[in-house]
């Protein structure tokens, strides 16, 4: 087992508020529903710490950071995109795709092309090495994920997604509160 916080399964309802058991250090606790949020904002934190160690595990012969792997991401699906369409769906800070971009360019993966209807907006697509990097990295993310959603029905990946859309809606919304 691992360490930190992990659900048992079988919470009582006492109240008409749902009681949870979870295992932390060894030791079983009883949270009130009201706690759950704070545990899957833990178990979302988590989850992304392992995604992102695996990754960088995954692209250790590449020369890869993750920022750029998700730069090539977007573009194999969109082809060419500015530099802050590839920002948007990298889902990285404009500072991180910059900096993504340029280590791909030292690469030779990623090139610039001029959109003739805006002078000054440029767009990057793929080089040829770049797109002959795609079978290959795609490879590795299809057996990834396929071992990360192993023995999980769809049912549920599809009930987990819709939930981290809509946390990720609300919070998105709640953004300027913070300030």
């Amino acid at each position: 087992m691992s360490s930190g916080a992990h659900f048992l399964n079988g919470g009582k309802s006492r109240t008409t508020e749902r009681n949870y058991n979870w295992l932390v250090e060894g030791k079983i606790m009883e949270q009130k529903s009201s706690d759950f949020s704070a545990y899957l904002a833990y178990h979302v934190r988590s989850l992304n710490i392992v995604l992102e160690s695996a990754l960088k595990k995954k692209l250790k012969d590449t020369q890869l950071t993750s920022d750029a792997y998700y730069i090539l991401v977007a573009n194999w699906s969109k082809q060419s995109l500015t530099l802050h369409e590839l920002s948007a769906y990298a889902n990285l800070s404009i500072k991180q795709a910059e900096r993504a971009v340029n280590t791909l360019f030292e690469m030779g993966l990623l090139k610039s092309t001029k959109n003739s209807n805006i002078a000054s907006l440029g767009s990057y697509k793929l080089t040829k090495e770049g797109e002959a990097l795609n079978s290959e990295l795609l490879l590795k993310r299809e057996l990834f994920l396929a071992k990360a959603l192993k023995s999980t029905p769809e049912a549920d990946i599809q009930t987990a997604l819709s939930v981290l859309m809509k946390l990720q809606d609300n919070i998105s919304g709640l953004s300027s509160d913070l300030s």
